[in-house]
């Protein structure tokens, strides 16, 4: 994995619950940003599906602490949040992942970390891991139609357990 880049500025986004998520920027603790084209597609919920499946496993360990200590796993796409909301229930990862809609303005938050397709008008396939203070890097990507392997994912989410 690459060096951490510097902080962006502060981006938060409303997410699938009516609360904020805090994309980028400084926030309480670090984070995995995991950007998605868009909900309801196969290759996206394939993903978000191993992806609940990790966190959960992940949370079951004793290095991660408790529920309540655990970094946020976003889920950001340009979808609205009430679709994310449906989206995240349906897969039954909604407890698990927090669903952040980057709808308006339409990909200001995958702009602002270089994981925007202008030409399709929806995010790209990449997952950022974000410390506490806001630095930044990638942690998993992929071309279009193809998903994020399993185990980027996976070692992200160890490198959050462990403190980055």
């Amino acid at each position: 994995m690459s060096e951490f880049a510097p902080p962006l500025e502060p981006i938060s986004l409303v997410d699938h619950r009516g609360g904020m998520g805090v994309v980028a920027g400084p926030a309480p603790s670090s984070r995995l940003v995991v950007f998605v084209p868009m909900a309801f597609t196969p290759v996206c919920a394939d993903e978000i599906s191993d992806l609940a499946q990790l966190v959960s496993e992940a949370r079951n360990r004793p290095e991660w602490g408790s529920a309540l200590e655990a970094p946020e796993v976003l889920v950001v796409s340009t979808d609205s949040s009430a679709a994310l909301r449906a989206w995240l229930v349906e897969l039954g990862a909604d407890a698990l992942l927090t669903g952040c809609s980057d709808f308006w303005p339409h990909g200001s938050a995958a702009r602002a970390y270089g994981a925007f397709d202008e030409a399709a008008g929806t995010a790209m396939r990449r997952s950022f891991l974000v410390r506490a203070d806001g630095s930044h890097r990638v942690a998993a990507s992929a071309r279009p139609g193809e998903a994020r392997v399993r185990s980027d994912h996976a070692a992200a989410l160890h490198l959050l357990a462990e403190g980055l």
